[in-house]
């Protein structure tokens, strides 16, 4: 069969086809001259970096006597037309550049033919192009949560393999090598698409070692989801797909209860560019497995799924406990409240509760605690007058849903009480119980403290009987130093057996008893005798920071003064000693209980 492309295209042995077309005779074919060389046989087509493309070819064998040159034809389509690119007159070259043929991401077509002489041309053998670059299918999970990527048969013949790229967050690598033209798919076993939208890219190499220009990026669909457990949906969310063609019609969702693999129902579909949906009306507590799967419209097997995800339809994790450990009176006479709570259980909040009927009818929210992983969660109740109210408490807690939930125990502070008796020198206490402990009360610790400084240890311990008042006299009469005022507190201390292994206490408000002032005023004293040397008063439970004694002489003239407690007068008048006879004191000091007191006198000096 004469090739008629050829004579079309190149115009070569015109004379001899156009003798043979127009039935001429064959004196002039006989008598013209016969290409003895064959045409090379193309190899290879590689295309560099730069867009050039190196042609391989082999020479024929052997070499006719009449070669003249290598006549290479290129075009971008296969159809043609071809142009010369350039001419090679060596007949053992067997490699040529095509420079400027921007073979870059484009196929280009070539073929070579030999001529004799100056005008016989043979014809070419065969016609090579450029590696294309590969066509996906698809980026797919499967129900094993790996990775298959597909692929469409590359239809450069020379084809030997596909080389698979993967995206490692900085630079495009070779993960595997598929072998064989035929080959459309591979799965990568150590994808981990249920972490990560995994990014691929595909490319060819030929016989030659030629590789073409890499794919498109093709990513792997992640899908990902966040609850709302409170109205039992989950909001799906995944990554864009690439198109599988230009009608793409968006992606459809599937859920399953059995397992990953399924069998999945059909949810519902949503447009290309929707990346997002909520499902509805889940079960609670219930696993459920999700996947979305992009499609085509126009061509229902072109389809990527995303990976199999597991959700779990949760309710509000609610506290396996709750337990208001206690309510004690702080130093600032604030109420503080120790709560004990599951840090595990779903809390958006504490609600605190509080109540001034002491038969617990009637509470009203006094504040909030916000959760935390610290334990126990503390609230200071201060506006509160713990020296003269008994409060009752209670926590309650807020699920994530805003729904109140579980509820502690109550606890009520101890009011304390100190009345002074001057005559007997005793303070007499009395405390209402503490409640209400897990494992009770156990006993009461009695602390005091003189002028403001609270002793370390208790003076006193009383069992706890279970009554709801109690009372302990406190004898003050060997206590004859400071000022008269008397401080206590009340410790409630836990009984043992507490099932979450506390040991607490819960202090009182402080009171305070004040004792009368005791003040004993000599009338004489003798300064240079034995006994008597100076003139002082004796006192106890007096306030030593207002304290002043004055003597003056019988002509009422100031001869002394101290306001130092510990100080007295010698019998001395400016430096001089003083004469026999009757002098006037004048006293004022401020008692315990912050009364000004005032006394005058006459006292006799010995000489």
């Amino acid at each position: 069969m004469i090739n008629l492309f050829h004579i079309l295209q190149n115009g070569l042995r015109w004379k001899r086809y156009v003798c043979i077309l127009c039935f001429l005779s064959c004196s002039e074919l006989i008598a013209s001259p016969v290409c003895t060389t064959l045409s090379p046989v193309v190899s290879c087509v590689n295309v560099l970096p730069n867009g050039d493309v190196s042609l391989t070819w082999e020479t024929p064998n052997p070499v006719g006597p009449t070669f003249n040159s290598y006549h290479i034809y290129t075009s971008s389509s296969a159809s043609g037309p071809f142009v010369v690119v350039d001419s090679i007159f060596n007949a053992v070259q067997t490699t040529y550049t095509h420079v400027g043929a921007n073979a870059s991401g484009k196929e280009v077509y070539y073929f070579i033919q030999s001529r004799c002489g100056t005008s016989d041309f043979s014809d070419a053998i065969d016609t090579l192009r450029s590696i294309e670059t590969p066509e996906w299918d698809s980026v797919s999970v499967n129900d094993a949560n790996k990775t298959t990527i597909s692929w469409k048969v590359n239809k450069y013949n020379n084809v030997k393999g596909y080389v698979i790229y993967t995206f490692n967050g900085s630079a495009w690598v070779i993960t595997d090598t598929v072998l064989g033209k035929s080959s459309t798919n591979y799965t990568y076993i150590l994808s981990k698409p249920d972490s990560v939208a995994e990014q691929y890219r595909l490319a060819v190499y030929d016989s030659c070692g030629n590789l073409s220009p890499l794919s498109s990026v093709y990513t792997s669909i992640n899908l990902t989801a966040s609850a709302n457990i409170c109205n039992r949906s989950a909001m799906l969310s995944w990554n864009e797909y690439p198109s599988t063609g230009a009608n793409s019609n968006g992606y459809r969702v599937y859920l399953s209860t059995v397992g990953p693999a399924g069998p999945y129902s059909f949810v519902d579909s949503v447009g290309a560019g929707e990346l997002t949906y909520e499902v509805n009306n889940l079960q609670p507590n219930t696993t459920y497995y999700f996947k979305v799967v992009a499609f085509d419209k126009t061509s229902p097997s072109i389809t990527a799924s995303s990976n199999r995800l597991t959700f779990y339809s949760a309710t509000p994790l609610p506290p396996s406990y709750l337990y208001l450990r206690q309510a004690s009176v702080d130093a600032n006479g604030a109420i503080e409240l120790l709560t004990h709570v599951d840090v595990n259980a779903s809390v958006s909040s504490y609600k605190v509760f509080r109540s001034e009927a002491q038969d617990s009818s009637t509470f009203i929210q006094i504040g909030t605690i916000l959760p935390s992983v610290n334990n126990p969660l503390v609230f200071t109740d201060t506006d509160v007058s713990a020296d003269k109210n008994r409060y009752i408490y209670k926590v309650t807690l807020v699920d994530s849903c805003g729904f109140d939930g579980l509820t502690t125990n109550i606890a009520r502070n101890m009011v304390l009480s100190a009345v002074s008796n001057s005559e007997t020198k005793v303070n007499t206490l009395i405390w209402n119980n503490y409640i209400e402990w897990e494992a009770g009360t156990e006993s009461y610790n009695i602390y005091r403290g003189v002028d403001g400084v609270m002793e370390p240890t208790p003076i006193a311990n009383l069992p706890a009987t279970g009554t709801f008042r109690y009372n302990y006299e406190d004898d003050v009469s060997d206590v004859l130093n400071g000022q008269g005022t008397f401080s206590y507190y009340i410790e409630a201390v836990e009984g043992g057996g507490n099932v979450y292994g506390f040991s607490d206490i819960s202090r009182s408000n402080v009171a305070i008893a004040y004792q009368d002032p005791i003040v004993f005023i000599p009338s004489a004293f003798h300064p240079s005798g034995d006994f008597n040397k100076e003139f002082k008063p004796v006192t106890t439970y007096v306030n030593v920071n207002e304290y002043l004694l004055t003597i003056y002489n019988r002509m009422g003239i100031e001869v002394f003064s101290t306001n130092d407690i510990t100080q007295g007068w010698d019998g001395n008048c400016f430096g001089n000693v003083c004469g026999f006879g009757v002098y006037v004191y004048t006293l004022s000091f401020v008692s315990s209980k912050g009364k000004h007191i005032y006394k005058a006198g006459s006292l006799t000096l010995i000489r």
